[in-house]
């Protein structure tokens, strides 16, 4: 039975056995006496102990009162209880024994009620009511790794735990840890266990370095994950690198891509100008995170011609462009046709200058008695150079007193290149007047001039034609033979009537031209009665001719008369002068004296008058 709350078992009652009386011999009786418990254990709730989000320990004492007990805690979200907890066997002792019992499976932020019960043969006790609330908190959040980062997008991870409550989560991401942006809310339940979560993140800028962080929230409050970064993949980077193999129509262009890991193409733009307009074909390097050493040739270009050209790729991210580079083809060489170094009869040594524009070329050359040439000396290599070289070649089979036409030839990978057309002239037989100039003198009519010269061979017994020309005009004709002495050399006197030009001829070959050129012979003789006879010598007509008698004043020469000549070239003068001494003379003009002759005077005259 209960009472007070307490079970009680029904109350024994112990009373005196009475025996029989025993014959006479002795009788030894033996009493056996069971006592019933007299009173039910006791129950003692205690407080809870390591209480959590899920679980708690319930304590108590249970004293057994003398009786082998059992006991067992109920619990539940009411005073119904409703659960139990195992049973344990207490002995039957009579003292109190601290009694404990943990408890999971418990709601997080929820108060239960619990109780201890202990029963035993005496009846069963139920210690009171006692409650415990399980913890709760904020879910615990971790933000982790980041993975697939491209362009413009990536994977973010982390890890939630509800800690039993109804948790959502997002992913907060930005250009700074201010963010800016996030994610749409998802639900991760009401677990107890973290559970992997990721986000994908996507639009994002090329080559950007961004800020993220994993934010979870229940009923108790919100968690941050820390912040945490990773830098989009960008545009590749790009280098163009200097030309190789670089030739008269193509050349290998270079240069290093990184596709910094994305899907990479590349190809070379080139052209004239930095507008480029010609491209190669696009090549993939693939996606990786190392620079790639790349080069495509290009053919078809202009001998010596300046190229430009950049390296360009393409990823996902954007297009890269490397600096402008430049490179010159090698083009045809560049070649002057220079002056004769020296001439000689039959042969001469010219000269000039091959720029070879970096290339190995060679050079010539040609030579003839017109601009048609006809010879070639031998070719010549030389180079590869990139500045001018000085050449020079002896031209062979010439001969004397010719004129000869002669240019400089280089033929190179870029080209063949004509120096301008030059000319020179051997030496033919020479020709010289004796006297202080050797190419023209002046004489007077009647007066012989001496022709001087010898042959290039130097040959004794040559024979040396003599012409001559009116210098007026007229054609050359031969007028006199020489013959050579030792050394070659030869000398004639002749006398010529009116201005002359003189050449000689050896060997079909001619000198240079002298000219003699020539003065009327004019006397001047005092006659009788003061007058003056002035006469006139030379080849042509003698009447006519107005002849001046000058006289000199005041340092210069003034005309004081003028008489035409008669039939025999006479002139008389009778001329008014002055007391003293005057100094007089004829002149005869060179247009009065006639074609070929020059302005003549007579020796002056000294006159005394009183």
């Amino acid at each position: 039975m209960r009472h007070g709350g307490l079970l009680l078992a029904p109350a024994v009652v112990v009373g005196a056995l009475v025996a029989p009386l025993a014959p006479s011999a002795t009788t030894t009786t033996t009493t056996t006496t069971t006592l019933a418990p007299t009173s039910p254990p006791t129950a003692v709730t205690g407080p809870a102990s390591s209480v959590s989000l899920a679980g708690a320990s319930f304590t108590g004492n249970v004293d057994p009162n003398g009786a082998s007990t059992t006991w067992y805690f109920q619990y539940g979200t009411t005073t119904g209880y409703g659960s139990t907890t195992a049973a344990h066997v207490l002995g039957g002792g009579s003292t109190s024994v601290a009694v404990i019992v943990a408890v999971t499976g418990l709601t997080p932020g929820t108060t239960y009620h619990f109780r201890l019960v202990a029963t035993s043969a005496a009846g069963t006790t139920d210690g009171r009511d006692a409650t415990v609330t399980t913890s709760q908190s904020a879910p615990g959040v971790a933000t982790t790794a980041t993975t697939a980062v491209g362009a413009a997008g990536a994977t973010v991870h982390g890890s939630v735990d509800p800690d039993g409550l109804a948790t959502v989560w997002y992913v907060r991401y930005g250009t700074s840890s201010s963010y800016g942006s996030q994610t749409r809310s998802t639900s991760v339940g009401s677990g107890l266990a973290a559970v992997a979560v990721s986000e994908v993140l996507s639009g994002l800028h090329a080559a950007t370095t961004y800020h993220f962080q994993l934010v979870a929230t229940n009923a108790v409050g919100t968690s941050y994950g820390a912040d945490e970064t990773f830098a989009t993949l960008g545009a590749p980077t790009v280098t163009t690198e200097p030309p190789t193999a670089v030739g008269a129509s193509g050349a290998d262009l270079r240069g290093v891509v990184d596709p910094n890991g994305l899907a990479t193409s590349w190809y070379v733009r080139y052209g004239t100008t930095t507008r480029y307009g010609l491209t190669t074909r696009a090549t993939s390097i693939g996606s990786g995170h190392l620079p790639v050493q790349v080069s495509a040739s290009v053919g078809g270009l202009r001998g010596g011609t300046t190229y430009h050209y950049s390296v360009v790729a393409s990823s996902a991210a954007g297009i890269a462009y490397g600096a402008d580079e430049s490179f010159v083809t090698v083009g045809a060489p560049r070649d002057a046709t220079g002056h004769p170094a020296s001439v000689g009869p039959f042969a001469a040594r010219v000269t000039g200058t091959v720029d070879p524009a970096g290339a190995t070329v060679s050079w010539y050359f040609e030579y003839g008695p017109t601009p048609s040439y006809g010879h070639a000396t031998a070719a010549t290599s030389i180079g590869p150079a990139s500045a001018s070289v000085p050449v020079s070649a002896l031209l062979t089979g010439l001969a004397p007193g010719r004129t000869y036409h002669f240019r400089l030839v280089a033929t190179g990978p870029g080209g063949t290149t004509y120096g301008s057309d030059s000319s020179l002239s051997t030496p033919g037989p020479a020709l010289a007047l004796a006297g202080r100039s050797p190419s023209i003198t002046t004489v007077t009519f009647g007066r012989a001039v001496r022709l001087v010269g010898a042959v290039p061979s130097g040959q004794a017994g040559a024979s040396v034609e003599l012409m001559r020309a009116p210098r007026t005009g007229g054609r050359f004709v031969r007028f006199a033979t020489a013959r050579t002495g030792a050394g070659g050399r030869w000398a004639l006197a002749t006398v010529p009537p009116v201005a002359t030009v003189y050449l000689v001829v050896w060997d079909g070959a001619a000198s240079r031209r002298v000219v003699a050129q020539v003065r009327p012979e004019i006397f001047l003789r005092p006659a009788a009665g003061g007058r003056f006879v002035s006469r006139v010598v030379d080849r042509g007509a003698l009447a006519g001719r107005l002849l001046r008698l000058q006289r000199l004043v005041g340092g210069r020469w003034r005309a004081v008369g003028a008489r035409r000549t008669n039939a025999r070239g006479l002139a008389v003068f009778g001329p008014r002068l002055p007391a003293g001494v005057s100094r007089l003379r004829v002149m005869l003009t060179g247009y009065q004296a006639g074609p070929g002759y020059l302005t003549g005077t007579s020796a002056v005259h000294l006159v005394r008058r009183r």
